[in-house]
């Protein structure tokens, strides 16, 4: 089965706090330490479902990006790359640091 689009999100948000965090617990033999990932990504589905449910409207930077990208130019006719490359597009909006 493949993986929705919350887990992909929970594994990532899981995966960057037990980075970001040195969330390392004991092993199982209990000799060394192992990251924690695999059991935090399971409780990171409800920031991961509020994440997306706030992309929901987009901004005005993400629609404009959207509007503007070359997907539409680039793949006339293909409307699975057409929305892909919009998607892409508006994703690297928001994730762009604000400039001062």
């Amino acid at each position: 089965m493949s993986e929705t689009m919350i887990e992909r999100l929970a594994r990532s948000i899981a995966a960057s706090f037990v980075s970001q965090n040195h969330m390392l617990e004991l092993d199982e033999d209990g000799m060394g330490y192992s990251n924690d990932y695999d059991n935090r990504w399971y409780d990171c589905r409800p920031a991961a479902r509020a994440a997306i449910e706030a992309m929901r409207i987009p901004p005005e930077e993400m629609v404009l990006a959207g509007l503007n990208c070359d997907a539409w130019a680039d793949n006339e006719g293909n409307a699975v790359e057409m929305l892909s490359g919009t998607f892409t597009a508006m994703i690297s909006a928001a994730l762009k640091e604000p400039t001062k």
